[in-house]
């Protein structure tokens, strides 16, 4: 039971630690390569400073491939809605019943605002 408890959790760890050493070494490098750079900076707040550009620029990256698969599939998507016509266009009863309910909706807020009021200061004994 505990073998395959740990074989179960031994891939999951193993990448955790393989993306944990990967980012930090990337980190320690940059934060090295600003050290030299500037000396003035502290090599510990240089490697801080290399972390966040890591993981930033991570962000980005993922963001950036983030819109582009967005955009593609937008692009596939857009050319199958213009073979299909029209669908969603509504019937003359359905837009008068739609308009009503809209106008009732709005009169019921400005009514409800209208009734409300305002509790008065409490004066001074």
């Amino acid at each position: 039971m505990f073998k395959s408890a740990v074989l179960g959790v031994a891939p999951f760890a193993f990448v955790c630690v393989t993306c944990l050493v990967t980012i930090v070494s990337a980190g320690l490098a940059v934060g090295f390569a600003l050290n030299w750079m500037f000396p003035a900076i502290d090599l510990g707040v240089a490697t801080l400073c290399g972390l966040v550009s890591v993981a930033m620029s991570g962000s980005a990256i993922k963001t950036l491939l983030l819109l582009t698969a967005v955009r593609n599939d937008t692009a596939a998507n857009f050319s199958e809605l213009e073979d299909e016509g029209d669908d969603l266009s509504l019937s003359d009863e359905q837009v008068e019943s739609m308009a009503d309910q809209l106008s009732e909706a709005i009169l019921m807020r400005i009514v409800a605002k209208e009734a409300w009021i305002r509790p008065k200061p409490r004066s001074r004994r």
